[in-house]
C-alpha cells in the first residue's frame, strides 16, 4: 500500500476504487491472485450507491493515460 501511497483519496464517490488499487499495485510489478469462494471476505456496508461513478473513472482514465502509479492524495499527502 505504501509503494501506491494507498487509495486514492480524490476519488469522490463509490465505485471503480477497487480497480483503481489493482491497476496501480500491478503497475507497481504486483500480481493479483483471485481468492474467490477461497477465502472469507467482508464488505463494508456503503449508505450510498455508486454516486460519481463516472468521476471516478475519469480521473482513473487520466491517471492511465500518464501512467501514474502513486497517488497523490493518498497515505501521504505529496
Amino acid at each position: 500500500m505504501l509503494a501506491i501511497n494507498g487509495y486514492n483519496e480524490d476519488l469522490p464517490g463509490l465505485g471503480g476504487e477497487d480497480d483503481d488499487l489493482q491497476w496501480r499495485f500491478e503497475g507497481n510489478g504486483l500480481r493479483m491472485k483471485n481468492v474467490k469462494f477461497q477465502t472469507i471476505v467482508y464488505h463494508l456496508h456503503h449508505h450510498q450507491r455508486r454516486i460519481d461513478v463516472s468521476t471516478n473513472l475519469e480521473i482513473m482514465a487520466r491517471n492511465k493515460l500518464s501512467n501514474q502509479f502513486k497517488c497523490r492524495n493518498g497515505i501521504l499527502k505529496l
